[in-house]
């Protein structure tokens, strides 16, 4: 627990300075305030999703563990990109993504996917270059 609450911050720092020293202190400066920017645009989204869900319950109880955990994971991704640091705003990022990747594509998504078929499809027989399969 200790090196949770000692290491993170010291490798967030030394980060900080290896990505000053690369780019230079305006640009480290620029990339907190637009990582925090976009950590508040994402707890602000969850936190809608949140409220809508809470709704939802209220009407019916909630059929899976995880349509609970999914807006609760957007906000912790999007706490820790308001946090200054690199590490911090990968685990941010990559915990908004996945919560919305999860969002975007849930099992009521995949579903409504269906193949799409091709036709005219042009073939290549031996010896000649592209026909087409039937006549138009």
């Amino acid at each position: 627990m200790r090196l949770l609450f000692i290491g993170l911050p010291l490798l967030e720092l030394l980060g900080l300075m290896i990505l000053t020293d690369r780019i230079g202190l305006p640009a480290t400066l620029l990339e907190i305030l637009l990582s925090c920017a976009l950590g508040i645009f994402l707890i602000r989204r969850s936190g809608r999703s949140i409220r809508d869900l809470m709704q939802r319950f209220q009407k019916a109880p909630p059929n899976s563990l995880w349509s609970i955990i999914r807006p609760l994971q957007g906000i912790l991704g999007g706490i820790l990109m308001c946090l200054p640091g690199l590490l911090s705003d990968l685990i941010g990022l990559y915990l908004a993504i996945s919560a919305g990747s999860k969002m975007m594509l849930g099992p009521e998504a995949l579903v409504a996917v269906r193949p799409v078929q091709i036709r005219n499809r042009p073939t290549l027989s031996k010896g000649s270059s592209f026909k087409k399969t039937s006549n138009d």
